[in-house]
C-alpha cells in the first residue's frame, strides 16, 4: 500500500483488516440477531441449518477447487 513507510504501511493494513473485522463481526450479529425468531420454531430451523450446510459444502469445494 504505501512503499516509501514500512510502519505506516503496516498501519494501513492494519486499519483496513480491522475494520473489515468489524463489519463482517457486526454482519454476524445482526444477521444472528435476525435469525433467532426463526430458530425457534423446528422447520425453519431445520430448512436454515440445510441452507448453511449447502453453503458450507459449497465453499470447501469451491476452496479446495482452486
Amino acid at each position: 500500500m504505501i512503499e516509501t513507510n514500512l510502519l505506516s504501511d503496516a498501519a494501513a493494513k492494519l486499519a483496513v483488516v480491522t475494520a473489515t473485522m468489524l463489519v463482517v463481526n457486526l454482519a454476524w450479529l445482526l444477521a444472528g440477531a435476525a435469525l433467532t425468531q426463526a430458530f425457534r420454531h423446528p422447520a425453519i430451523n431445520r430448512a436454515i441449518n440445510l441452507v448453511f450446510v449447502v453453503l458450507l459444502v459449497i465453499s470447501v469445494v469451491f476452496a479446495l477447487w482452486i
